[in-house]
C-alpha cells in the first residue's frame, strides 16, 4: 500500500471554538527533509489508540469522532495527549464521497 495522507487533529471542536482548532495534514516525501525547506516536522507519539474505520463524506468524520470519544467513554477507558490521527485511505475521485475510508485513531491510556 502506498503512503497515505495522514491528518492530526489538536483540539476538541466541542470545546475549542471550531474556528480555533488546529489541524495539521502531512505528506510523503521521498528523501530527507528539514525544517529549513519550510517544513513543520512533527513526531506521532507510540502508545495505544482506539481506532475505527470511518466510510463517508469527509465533512462526517466529526460525527464518527464525537460517537467514538463517547463509546471510550462509555467503556471507561481513558484518553490520553495527543493528536487524533486521520489516515485517509481513499482520496477524492478515487471514490465516491459516501464510499471514502478513513482511519481514524484516538489516543487512550
Amino acid at each position: 500500500m502506498p503512503p497515505v495522507p495522514v491528518g492530526l487533529s489538536h483540539d476538541n471542536p466541542h470545546i475549542v471554538p471550531p474556528e480555533s482548532c488546529r489541524y495539521d495534514a502531512s505528506i510523503h516525501v521521498a528523501g530527507s527533509v528539514t525544517e529549513d525547506d519550510g517544513m513543520l516536522i512533527q513526531e506521532v507519539t507510540a502508545g495505544s489508540y482506539a481506532c475505527h474505520i470511518h466510510v463517508g463524506d469527509f465533512r462526517k468524520i466529526g460525527e464518527t469522532l464525537f460517537k467514538m470519544f463517547g463509546q471510550i467513554e462509555a467503556d471507561g477507558i481513558s484518553i490520553r495527549d495527543g493528536a487524533v490521527l486521520e489516515f485517509h485511505l481513499d482520496q477524492p475521485g478515487e471514490a465516491p464521497p459516501g464510499k471514502l475510508r478513513t482511519k481514524l485513531c484516538i489516543p487512550v491510556k
